[in-house]
């Protein structure tokens, strides 16, 4: 049986619990609206039987009762006390890391890093499944963050996401864990549905040799893509994207040996962005559907 609950209906919920600690926009409701969550302090006796193994949790009256009777104090959380994380993935050399695409995507694959500076990186390109030898670094500049990726010198293309502020480095970044946040800068210059990568999925054979080749055809539901192929040898060894485009939701493309050329076979693909584009929204971007919180009583 397929699962009733996607991977995006448990970020939304993590969002709207999220939303429950903005003291602002709870402040904002009616009584009968306003929700709040607290952290509990409490348990001062020992578990029974063995006091080093806690029951497992379970949600009878009994147990909701104890929680009250038990609990010594509570204090009201807010956004500063939380924050979203994903499962903690530091660059390592040598390492195969998953590219990321628009269909058939599971959130579980090592799509993202962290690199020794605590940058975040999402991986457009892994050079067909190559092992990753370069770590991906880059100075922070407006210029810097409006590029659609950058490409490493073992050929992965890396889409910066943002940078780990001291405070979230101290309060939520832990061993398995790390905390996802938004560069504004970053999201202010991601374009909705563009194709930043194109993967030849078949060279081909018999084009005409030659540098940036307008042989490509983009047909799809967005607008402004231009794509020009490198030729060597007869085949596609690369796409480059003079045009990223705008608002595609899919996008196929039909390559066309240039006039009197014989060219034939070659198969490309378009990776499209996800929604508002890449950087937009890390949390939805790396599936982000657990909170962390810090608290101090």
């Amino acid at each position: 049986m397929s699962k009733l609950v996607t991977k995006n209906f448990q970020i939304e919920m993590a969002k709207r619990t999220y939303d429950m600690m903005d003291l602002g926009l709870n402040n904002s409701f009616s009584p009968s609206r306003k929700t709040f969550l607290f952290a509990v302090l409490g348990k001062q006796q020992p578990w029974p039987g063995n006091p080093e193994v806690v029951p497992n949790i379970t949600q009878d009256v009994t147990s909701t009762n104890d929680l009250f009777r038990n609990g010594l104090y509570a204090k009201r959380l807010s956004n500063a006390e939380s924050s979203f994380v994903v499962r903690r993935i530091n660059w390592t050399s040598g390492l195969v890391y998953d590219e990321y695409s628009d269909s058939d995507f599971d959130f579980d694959l090592d799509f993202y890093v962290m690199n020794s500076s605590f940058k975040v990186f999402k991986c457009l390109d892994n050079n067909s499944a190559s092992a990753s030898l370069d770590e991906p670094d880059i100075t922070l500049s407006s210029t810097s963050l409006e590029e659609p990726y950058i490409q490493t010198n073992d050929g992965y293309k890396w889409k910066y996401l943002y940078t780990l502020s001291s405070v979230q480095k101290q309060k939520f970044l832990t061993a398995d864990w790390m905390p996802v946040s938004t560069n504004k800068f970053v999201a202010a210059s991601s374009l909705n549905g563009s194709i930043d990568v194109v993967r030849v999925v078949n060279s081909g054979n018999n084009y005409t040799n030659g540098p940036t080749q307008s042989i490509v055809s983009v047909a799809g539901d967005g607008v402004g893509a231009v794509l020009k192929a490198n030729v060597s040898g007869g085949q596609i060894t690369d796409v480059v994207i003079q045009e990223r485009g705008l608002n595609y939701t899919y996008a196929d493309l039909t390559v066309t040996d240039v006039e009197g050329g014989v060219g034939e076979s070659a198969v490309l693909e378009a990776v499209i962005s996800p929604q508002n584009g890449h950087g937009y929204d890390p949390v939805y971007e790396l599936g982000a559907s657990t909170l962390i919180f810090d608290c101090d009583f």
